[in-house]
């Protein structure tokens, strides 16, 4: 193979090397500043106050329900005297 040739396709070889690389850091480079305003955001953001609020709803609503269950099984209890009551078991 000629020198000539062997030098053009080493040379163009380089050059997509060159090329590639080049394209990584650019991405990287972008990724990176991406990265970094995320960052920005989440370290402005008041993520803890909004996770006490959540949990505070949450335990309102824990509390909602233990209410409506004790409110039910009385309801229960109150309805097996009146079947009971009403089948003569209560004479």
């Amino acid at each position: 193979m000629d020198q000539a040739v062997l030098h053009w396709i080493l040379g163009g070889g380089l050059l997509a090397v060159m090329g590639a690389i080049g394209w990584q850091a650019r991405t990287v480079i972008h990724t990176t500043n991406r990265v970094s305003k995320l960052e920005a955001q989440v370290a402005a953001s008041n993520v803890r106050q909004e996770v006490g609020a959540v949990h505070k709803r949450v335990d309102e609503m824990a509390n909602t329900v233990a209410e409506n269950s004790g409110q039910l099984k009385q309801i229960n209890n109150t309805l097996g005297l009146i079947q009971a009551h009403l089948m003569g078991g209560a004479q």
